[in-house]
């Protein structure tokens, strides 16, 4: 079980180092931030649900998702919970157009 655990691992790594190479030559991409409130009943999941269809880099949703929570991993140390109230960095990337 140990070595299916590391196989795994080191695929997700392989297809994510692909997935970020593939984006180098698909445009250009200007990193934006919108900063909300939690409120009552949020949860990340959905705030990732609501601010996906604004990402404009063609990550998936599960990359997006993993994006906003490590931008916001400060929420859940020391065992803390996120909770209404706090501040929720959502990190977006917009597409640059090219006047070529």
């Amino acid at each position: 079980m140990k070595l299916a655990n590391k196989i795994l691992a080191v695929a997700t790594i392989a297809v994510t180092a692909l997935v970020a190479w593939g984006y180098a030559f698909n445009g250009t991409y200007q990193y934006q931030t919108e900063v909300i409130q939690m409120a009552p009943g949020d949860t990340l999941w959905a705030i990732s649900e609501k601010y996906y269809p604004q990402n404009e880099d063609g990550a998936c949703f599960d990359d997006f998702n993993t994006r906003l929570c490590d931008e916001n991993k400060d929420l859940w140390a020391n065992g803390r919970v996120p909770q209404p109230g706090d501040k929720v960095i959502v990190p977006l990337r917009k597409k640059v157009e090219n006047d070529d």
